[in-house]
């Protein structure tokens, strides 16, 4: 009954948006932790095992579409918002339909584009365990710059999920995962937190104390706080000149330095 430990619970700390946006955007830390992840998983890219023709096609086809960049940054938004993912584009404009990868030709696909989480609407979510899209949204839509929305089927999108949610079905009903930043929020923060108080204390590394007689009873009277600046705004540009400190007699000056050893 005495370990205050046990009183500890835990407790989700929901990011939003903008507050993910504002993390990636300003601190270092949850910048790197969202794309170094990302950038070792595509920077090496891939090799094809095929005819040699055949794989350059395949090549030219994806540094035409900038595939390896757009996988690397559709990862990046799913461990930061908790999804992202493609949407492939294809000839047949058919959207809504299921694709079908045996009728897609040479030149069929005409665009890749990546999204984040917050830049589709999800439907609702498949259901059926039978299904090959189970627990994905049975329909994403697409809003377009005339205020209308295009409805994509799932087999046109490549999805990159974040932080796994076991009971996701209930716990997150847009069928997406955890930013991988909200379990490390608070370690982050700390750390960040910690060199900011670390540099601040930079400024206090060297201090000059000098003890005058009488100043409680004098600092008082607006007069002698004037005489008190001119005085050692002098004592200051004297010893920034030629590093003599100039005082007087009654006057006692000390220098503390901070330790930063350990």
């Amino acid at each position: 009954s005495k370990d205050k430990s046990v009183s500890t619970l835990y407790g989700l700390n929901f990011l939003d948006k903008n507050q993910l946006l504002a993390a990636y955007r300003s601190d270092w830390i949850a910048r790197k932790v969202v794309d170094i992840p990302a950038y070792d998983a595509t920077r090496a890219w891939r090799e094809w095992q095929a005819e040699n023709d055949q794989i350059q096609k395949i090549e030219e086809v994806e540094r035409g579409l900038g595939i390896q960049f757009k996988v690397c940054a559709a990862q990046k938004r799913g461990r930061l918002f908790g999804g992202g993912g493609l949407i492939l584009g294809l000839a047949d404009r058919a959207h809504e339909r299921e694709l079908d990868v045996e009728k897609v030709g040479l030149g069929d696909l005409k665009y890749v584009h990546v999204f984040g989480r917050f830049d589709l609407t999800v439907g609702e979510l498949d259901r059926d365990m039978t299904s090959p899209y189970f627990g994905e949204p049975k329909m994403y839509l697409a809003h377009k710059g005339d205020g209308t929305q295009v409805r994509i089927h799932p087999s046109r999108v490549v999805r990159f999920p974040g932080n796994e949610i076991p009971d996701y079905m209930t716990a997150n009903m847009d069928g997406w995962g955890d930013s991988i930043l909200m379990a490390i929020d608070d370690a982050v923060k700390q750390a960040g937190s910690t060199a900011a108080n670390l540099a601040q204390l930079v400024w206090e590394a060297k201090l000059d104390i000098i003890k005058s007689p009488n100043f409680l009873a004098n600092i008082a009277t607006a007069e002698y706080r004037s005489r008190l600046t001119n005085r050692f705004t002098m004592a200051n540009l004297a010893k920034g000149i030629n590093n003599t400190l100039m005082l007087d007699g009654d006057e006692e000056w000390q220098q503390r330095q901070m330790d930063f050893g350990g």
